[in-house]
């Protein structure tokens, strides 16, 4: 019997043939956790949790996101975004593509 429930791998595999053969050298797992009370993306304050960011201002998450440090993101192609919660624990938001730096 297994010891564990699930990996994220085996969630992923099978829903998009271009992220099942990058190479997995270049997928990044991003955990966010960002407890700023008050949060300015893309020049503006919010001071919305990034989940509700991500539920109800999904622009706005997808800004917070592209804004992270350029190293962060250097030789990714994939992004599999998380955003932290109480402890350990994250919530999975998605799978993005990345097609490189914006200006």
């Amino acid at each position: 019997m297994k010891d564990y429930i699930v990996f994220i791998q085996d969630l992923l595999s099978g829903r998009n043939e271009e992220f099942d053969n990058a190479d997995k050298k270049r997928i990044r797992l991003i955990r966010h956790k960002d407890n700023r009370k008050e949060k300015i993306i893309d020049g503006k304050k919010y001071s919305n949790s990034l989940f509700d960011l991500y539920l109800y201002e999904h622009d706005v998450f997808l800004s917070y996101q592209s804004e992270q440090v350029k190293k962060r993101f250097k030789d990714v192609d994939y992004i599999v975004s998380f955003i932290g919660e109480e402890g350990i624990s994250s919530r999975f938001v998605g799978v993005f593509k990345n097609n490189g730096v914006l200006k």
